[in-house]
C-alpha cells in the first residue's frame, strides 16, 4: 500500500487526493511516514493543505480544510512522526506557493515545538545551516511578522504568534523575555477581534515590537541582514496587498534602528522603486521613509531630492 501511494502523489483529482490523504494518516499510524518517503507524503499533505478547490461544488469545505486536519492528526496522534516534521515543517513557510498552509503548518510546529522544550529534547535548537528555503532566524521573522500583518486570513495570526513566543530562542536567545511580554497582549487582541482588526493599529503594534526586538538583540548585523530579508521578499506579495504595504513599512522601522548609510540610501531607493510600480503602495512608502527620518533626516532628505530629479528627467525626456 504505501508503495502504491507513493507512486501516487503526482494524482490531481481532487476527490482521490482527498482519500489518498486519508491513508497517509493511516500508513502513519502503522509506523510508515518516516524517512524521505515520509518527507514525500508530507510534501503532498501541504500541497493539499494549500489547495483551495472543493471535490465537488456542493462540498462544504475546500481541500486545504482536510489537509490541515489530517496533518494536525499527523502531529497530534502518530508517535514517531517528529522526525520527519521537525524541522523539515520550517521549510514550507518560505515558499510562496505554500502561503495558504502557513496556518496549520504553525499549528504543527507549535505542537512539535512545545513537546520539545518542555522534554529539553536538544533537537528543538534549529539548525538553519542545514535548511534550503528557511536558511536563518532572520528570514523566517521576516516572513511570519510580514503574514501576521493580515492576522485574520484563515486565523493566521494566532497560529504565527503563538508558534513565534515558544519558538523564541531558536529566533535569537535575547528577544525570549520581551516576546513573552509582549505576545500575550497581541494574542489578546485577536482573540477579542475574531472578525475584525483595526489594521493602523495593528500594525503599529508589530512595527514596534520589530524595533523593540531589534533593540534587545543589539546588532548591527542582525539589522542589515534583516532589512536586506524584507526587501528580499518583497516579490512573495501581490502589489496591492495589506502584507506587501506593511512589508514596506517594516523597511522603513529597521532602517530608523541603524547607522549604515549607504544600506540606508540603496533601501529607500528599493521601496521606492516597489512603489511607482503600484499607485496603492505610495501611501505605505511615505510612512517607511517617515520612519526612516525620525533618525536619519538629512540622509532621507538627500534621497528624496534625487528621486525627484531622477523623476524629472524621466518626464522631460
Amino acid at each position: 500500500i504505501t508503495k502504491t501511494i507513493h507512486n501516487s502523489l503526482g494524482e490531481t483529482m481532487p476527490g482521490v487526493i482527498k482519500l489518498m490523504a486519508q491513508i497517509i494518516l493511516n500508513l502513519g499510524h502503522h509506523g510508515c511516514v518516516t524517512g524521505e518517503t515520509g518527507k514525500d507524503f508530507l510534501d503532498f499533505l501541504l500541497k493539499l493543505c494549500a489547495d483551495d478547490r472543493k471535490v465537488t461544488e456542493s462540498d462544504p469545505e475546500p481541500l486545504s480544510v482536510t489537509g490541515d486536519n489530517i496533518l494536525q492528526l499527523l502531529t497530534n496522534t502518530v508517535s514517531g512522526v517528529d522526525t520527519v516534521l521537525w524541522p523539515y515543517l520550517l521549510e514550507f513557510l518560505l515558499q510562496e506557493e505554500f502561503t495558504l498552509a502557513v496556518p496549520a503548518i504553525a499549528k504543527a510546529l507549535l505542537v512539535i515545538a512545545r513537546k520539545k522544550m518542555v522534554s529539553e529534547d536538544p533537537e528543538f535548537t534549529v539548525q538553519f545551516s542545514n535548511m534550503q528555503y528557511c536558511s536563518s532566524p532572520i528570514v523566517l521573522l521576516t516572513r511570519l511578522v510580514v503574514l501576521a500583518s493580515n492576522p485574520l486570513k484563515n486565523s493566521r495570526g494566532i497560529h504565527i504568534l503563538n508558534f513565534l513566543k515558544i519558538f523564541a530562542v531558536n529566533i535569537n536567545s535575547r528577544v525570549r523575555e520581551l516576546w513573552e511580554s509582549r505576545f500575550p497582549l497581541l494574542l489578546h487582541y485577536l482573540d477579542q477581534h475574531p472578525t475584525a482588526v483595526e489594521y493602523s493599529q495593528w500594525h503599529n503594534w508589530l512595527l514596534q515590537l520589530l524595533a523593540d526586538t531589534l533593540t534587545a538583540i543589539a546588532e548591527n548585523e542582525w539589522g542589515r541582514r534583516l532589512v536586506l530579508s524584507v526587501v528580499d521578499q518583497l516579490s512573495m506579495y501581490a502589489s496591492d496587498s495589506v502584507e506587501k504595504k506593511f512589508a514596506v513599512q517594516c523597511v522603513g522601522i529597521v532602517l530608523d534602528q541603524l547607522n549604515m548609510d549607504q544600506l540606508i540610501s540603496d533601501n529607500l531607493s528599493a521601496i521606492f522603486i516597489t512603489a511607482t510600480e503600484a499607485n496603492s503602495m505610495e501611501d505605505s512608502c511615505a510612512l517607511a521613509y517617515g520612519l526612516t527620518a525620525r533618525k536619519h533626516l538629512n540622509l532621507v532628505m538627500t534621497k528624496l531630492e534625487t528621486l525627484h530629479k531622477s523623476q524629472v528627467k524621466k518626464k522631460s525626456r
